[in-house]
């Protein structure tokens, strides 16, 4: 599992607001022509091409984001995942999930994916030391598959005292995968990541959006 690769903690802050924008004018990387490293030219982005996340409409997505914060005798860090207030949704039979700890952690950690049964889907402890910034569950690295319309929760949690459970500090989310939605289903393939930025927050596809602007930052 890899697991500890830090993306850009600035797509914390574009996550958690409904503007999917930074990345979209990030500069290009530069290109190497012979002897010489030059920028490739890019035309910024009109103003008003501002890709924004649209909560899908009647569905009926109970749960969503839940926990993080601080809690118990250190209140000096901030646990959270990138998820919305309401069941995220998503194309990909292997999504990758991000979560964000605000500092460098000494604890134990652990990753848990769930369904509606009773056996935990992902059950995963981190060892210490945790870098701070943002991080990936990839669902790949479990060989988990998500099933179309089934909802699913997935936690990160922070371990206080193995002795003591109930000072945990957990947050999570929920999402559900789906086959198609507006026109978009599991073979649509688009153009370019920046494109696929509009198009997926555009459908209301919350985990497809933050991980094409992941790629597209890195």
């Amino acid at each position: 599992m890899n697991i500890k690769r830090v993306i850009n903690t600035a797509i914390l802050t574009v996550a958690l607001i409904p503007l999917l924008t930074w990345a979209a004018s990030a500069p290009p990387k530069p290109t190497n022509t012979g002897n010489v490293i030059e920028p490739k030219k890019q035309s910024p982005p009109p103003a008003a091409a501002t890709p924004v996340y649209k909560p899908p409409v009647g569905r009926g997505l109970p749960g969503g984001r839940v926990g993080g914060g601080t809690r118990g005798d250190d209140r000096s860090f901030v646990l959270s995942v990138l998820a919305p207030l309401h069941t995220g949704l998503t194309l990909q039979e292997q999504p990758i999930l991000y979560w964000f700890v605000s500092k460098r952690m000494t604890s134990p950690f652990e990753l848990t994916l769930i369904d509606d049964g009773i056996k935990p889907l992902i059950e995963s402890r981190l060892n210490p030391p945790i870098e701070a910034g943002i991080h990936e569950l990839r669902l790949e690295d479990y060989g988990v598959r998500l099933s179309p319309g089934k909802r699913y929760s997935w936690h990160v949690t922070r371990v206080m005292d193995p002795e003591r459970r109930s000072r945990d500090v957990l947050a999570g989310g929920t999402m559900e995968r789906v086959e198609s939605i507006m026109g978009l289903s599991t073979n649509t393939r688009p153009p370019s990541l920046s494109q696929a930025t509009f198009m997926y927050a555009e459908a209301g596809l919350w985990y497809d959006a933050i991980e094409a602007i992941s790629k597209l930052i890195d």
